[in-house]
């Protein structure tokens, strides 16, 4: 079974992300298959195998990842 989960970068690690859930707020490493030209704070969708390490944060590997665009103007903070 494939899972998704819609998150965003906290840390880049050679072929390993930090990144949060945006549904859960619960930070994930993900283990990836080869290093991807992304950067802390990219929105991304993630596929991944139902296996998972118990540790904290839990690791997970990706099957597929893609990165969401965000095609609002302006800065995000503007009132």
């Amino acid at each position: 079974m494939i899972l998704k989960m819609k998150a965003v970068i906290i840390e880049m690690h050679d072929k390993r992300l930090l990144v949060r859930d945006e549904q859960t707020n619960q930070d994930y490493v993900v283990n990836l298959k080869r290093n991807r030209k992304l950067n802390v704070g990219d929105k991304l969708v993630i596929h991944y195998g139902e296996a998972m390490t118990l540790s904290l944060p839990p690791h997970i590997s990706a099957v597929r990842i893609r990165k969401i665009q965000d095609n609002r103007k302006g800065d995000i903070n503007e009132i």
